[in-house]
């Protein structure tokens, strides 16, 4: 199991300014260029926080569960999304059937809000500013999200760190 996914981009992130510090800051240990993961990482609210005012306590309806799917450009993957997330604010794992590249990840808030992540891991080669990412859920008029990516360059570390990679990431919302 990959563990929590809704942090993995940040530790990418920290573990680069932690090298940067090192290197900057007079380290004794020699700049080591860390890995990094070029992509899109999805950010959707499946079910909105209740507004629950000043009447009785609304019962919480679930998300339904059935089929998602998610394409950069002309290549889909599909997952099936969970009648209801995991209990207690923990996160449910969403498989893409054919590729291990696509991973999501599904979890309630304390608001009561349910929230879905999905990454769309690339090599830095791969991407192109432009690549057209849609996500769809069957039953549904509209898609979930349907943006054009701008991808942003990352490094781990400064130019002291040469030859590190450069990834290339898009943070998409609808």
């Amino acid at each position: 199991m990959m563990g929590n996914r809704r942090q993995r981009w940040r530790v990418l992130v920290c573990a680069g300014l932690a090298a940067t510090l090192l290197s900057v800051c007079g380290g004794s240990t020699a700049c080591v260029p860390s890995q990094c993961t070029s992509g899109a990482l999805m950010k959707i609210q499946l079910v909105p926080a209740p507004s629950y005012g000043t009447g009785p306590s609304i019962t919480r309806v679930g998300i339904g569960g059935g089929p998602i799917t998610v394409c950069r450009n002309d290549e889909c993957f599909s997952s099936t999304l969970p009648d209801e997330p995991a209990p207690g604010g923990a996160e449910a794992s969403l498989a893409f059937a054919g590729t291990d590249l696509v991973v999501g990840s599904i979890w309630q808030n304390a608001d009561q809000s349910i929230d879905m992540d999905i990454e769309w891991h690339l090599a830095a080669e791969q991407v192109v500013n432009g690549d057209h990412y849609v996500v769809t859920r069957d039953g549904f008029p509209t898609s979930l999200l349907d943006k054009a990516a701008t991808y942003t360059p990352t490094t781990p570390g400064p130019d002291a760190c040469a030859g590190g990679p450069v990834c290339q990431v898009v943070v998409l919302t609808p």
